[in-house]
């Protein structure tokens, strides 16, 4: 057998080392690029292989991949966004993958591979479940820094919160050993039993942070074990849309211990939701109108409860739910423990918490005169498109930028959402969510998205608010919102509970004053321009990405392709095989076609020429150079777009360009000849504009 050692670097590539071991089960090994004195973390796969095969396996990467590196500071302006508040000009290499170290010894450095033929299964090897236990994915994530290796506040651990032991077990379960400090804010008086009027980013936790009071008040409430039989709730809480009330739901139950919780919403079966009420709920959460409806046909008694939480109060007056909560507060008794969740206060949530609320403590995460904020842990791009490139360039930035984990892409009409889901899904997993959709698909759509089998969800505004999905890693605006506030909401639904997220705005150069607009109101700072992904960038992400498919595949399956994969083995080199495969998973079959930085059009290369002052100054001197430099008129008539460039810190004049992909490959063959005649010849990455 073969054991393979391979290393992973900086680029998402492979390379290859190995050493014939017979005996022994073939075990990849991977080690880091640049030394042995990076740390060794423990990530190993069996794969089988060939006995006494003399093969390499893997593909060599190269320095910084997919980066985007610098160049552009001090340049104003970039995709055509002069003036924008806080816009850099610079790009970060965010994109380039750091060294990580995988290796199967458990020592301070990393091991040699070698022909061992007389070792043994020691203890420092793993067991073949150990390493299939090991996802492929981890070849590119175990490496990076562990949120665990944080320092928390001790006064926001859940321990030391004053919980009950079997609520503080729950949480920690679930890997939640310490509250946020909007979380924290929040809990406190709630659990003082005063009513609330908070002021909190989308994405803060303030579900969590009302739920665990609410539930241990609750279960103190009831006197023996047995509940019983259609007890009427004890909490009501208020959600403007079906998602966001399943949502609340769901993570009210995680901590709810044995009490029941219902969720009650428009677009299914009333009766079954009647047959719930029946066997007795203990919180029950649901939207304003089919509360109303549960009400009316006395189904729904409120007399019995002590706590009410309107979460997204101001969206309830934006779907035109006002009345319904004004209707449903009068049957819900005076003395009651009140909390109230809103992003913004309008005249009539004003109006709710004089009318409603009795001396609210008052929590303000947001900040005054502002209709909310981005979280600082959310990274804001913005990128120049036309009509033509929109969908294709769409595509590009969610292999760049996902990095093989969820996406979420707004629209604004229902018919856009489905034919962009449409255009995405020939190139990755990706469904629409709407409003015409029947409930059920709705359903089964966010359970295919939050469990990984679909990656990328199409939606409109209408579930900008209502999606809680913290694993959300990029959020991109296909289409800029007609309302400023939605570009927040919509942007929100990425960098939520801690976790760090992307979110790009697409727009076109007729678009650049909405763009500022949105980014002046909602006092957006700190956006970076980029320009659309490169070939290289898109072929090596979408390699990376494939290990997280590979892990999306069911013990089952793989015997059905075990008699192909060793035909493949027997028959061709496998690394090849292995090279092949990966990239027809990955959906890339051929080098994408250039594009161009100057128009976006397919097929076309951009270049640049840079000289000493005074030589390049007229848009005629490009073909003419071309013409002279090939000795063919037809070349130097095929340059399309000119745009002249004067880059006054290096002193130097000059003009981007763009000429077909065959016709870039000659120019650039003769680039020696043309610095020797003092011209600077490069492919940028940017224009200056």
């Amino acid at each position: 057998m073969v054991n393979f050692g391979l290393r992973v670097a900086r680029g998402h590539g492979l390379s290859v080392s190995h050493a014939s071991i017979p005996s022994r089960k073939n075990t990849l090994c991977f080690r880091g690029r640049f030394g042995d004195s990076l740390p060794v973390v423990r990530a190993a796969r069996t794969f089988a292989t060939s006995a006494d095969s003399d093969t390499e396996v893997g593909v060599v990467g190269s320095e910084n991949v997919g980066g985007l590196e610098g160049g552009l500071e001090g340049v104003e302006g970039v995709g055509g966004l002069e003036g924008v508040d806080g816009a850099r000009t610079s790009f970060d290499s965010t994109l380039g993958f750091q060294s990580v170290d995988f290796a199967l010894e458990d020592d301070d450095a990393l091991a040699p591979v070698e022909d061992d033929s007389d070792a043994s299964d020691a203890s420092d090897v793993e067991t073949e479940d150990e390493v299939l236990s090991s996802s492929f994915a981890s070849l590119f994530t175990d490496g990076e820094a562990s949120d665990a290796d944080e320092v928390v506040d001790e006064n926001l651990l859940v321990r030391n919160c004053g919980l009950k032991e079997e609520t503080v077990a729950i949480l920690e379960s679930r890997g939640i050993k310490a509250l946020f400090p909007i979380q924290k804010a929040v809990f406190e008086p709630i659990k003082e039993g005063r009513d609330v009027v908070a002021r909190a980013k989308t994405g803060s936790g303030k579900t969590l942070a009302f739920a665990v009071p609410v539930v241990e008040q609750i279960q103190d409430s009831f006197q023996e074990d047995r509940k019983p039989r259609g007890r009427a709730p004890q909490c009501i809480v208020l959600a403007p849309t079906r998602e966001l009330a399943k949502q609340v739901e769901r993570e009210i139950q995680a901590v709810a211990g044995d009490l029941f919780v219902g969720c009650f919403y428009g677009g299914t079966s009333i009766v079954t939701q009647k047959r719930m009420l029946e066997r007795g709920v203990d919180i029950a959460v649901g939207t304003p109108g089919r509360v109303i409806d549960l009400i009316e046909q006395n189904a729904l008694d409120l007399s019995n409860v002590k706590y009410v939480v309107l979460d997204e109060a101001d969206q309830m007056l934006n779907v035109g739910f006002e009345q319904d909560v004004e209707d449903i507060l009068k049957f819900v008794p005076e003395e009651r423990q009140t909390m109230m969740f809103s992003a913004t206060i309008p005249r009539w949530v004003k109006g709710l918490i004089s009318q409603y609320l009795k001396d609210p403590v008052n929590i303000d995460n947001i900040g005054e005169g502002q209709t909310g904020k981005l979280n600082e842990n959310i990274t804001a791009y913005g990128v120049q498109v036309t009509s033509a490139s929109r969908r294709s360039i769409l595509v590009d930035l969610i292999t760049v930028h996902a990095d093989g984990g969820k996406a979420i892409v707004f629209t604004q009409t229902k018919r856009d959402c489905d034919e962009v889901a449409a255009a995405v899904a020939l190139h990755l997993p990706c469904e629409p969510l709407h409003g015409d959709m029947a409930q059920a698909e709705r359903e089964r759509v966010l359970a295919s998205f939050r469990a990984g089998r679909t990656n990328v969800l199409v939606a409109t505004d209408v579930a900008a608010r209502g999606l809680d999905i913290p694993e959300v890693d990029l959020v991109v605006h296909y289409e800029l919102p007609r309302e400023s506030e939605s570009f927040l909401h919509r942007s929100g639904r990425t960098g939520r509970a801690g976790r760090s997220g992307t979110t790009i705005a697409m727009y076109s150069r007729n678009e650049i004053g909405t763009f500022k607009r949105i980014l002046r109101e909602t006092k957006t700072k700190g956006v970076t321009t980029i320009t659309p992904p490169t070939p290289q960038q898109v072929v090596e992400a979408a390699a990376k990405q494939v290990m997280y498919r590979l892990d999306n595949v069911e013990q089952e399956v793989r015997s059905y392709f075990s008699p192909v994969a060793k035909m493949v083995l027997a028959s061709r080199d496998p690394q090849e095989a292995l090279e092949v495969a990966l990239a027809a998973l990955s959906g890339i079959t051929a080098i994408p076609e250039p594009r161009s930085l100057l128009t976006l059009q397919e097929g076309f290369t951009t270049l640049q020429m840079m000289s000493e002052r005074g030589r390049i100054t007229r848009i005629g001197h490009i073909p003419a150079i071309v013409t002279k430099l090939l000795d063919s008129r037809d070349k130097g008539s095929s340059v399309g777009r000119i745009q002249l460039l004067d880059d006054e810190k290096s002193g130097t004049q000059g003009a981007a360009f763009d000429v077909p992909k065959a016709l870039a490959e000659e120019i650039i063959a003769n680039k020696d000849e043309l610095e020797s005649k003092g011209v600077t010849l490069t492919i940028p990455t940017y224009v200056l504009h």
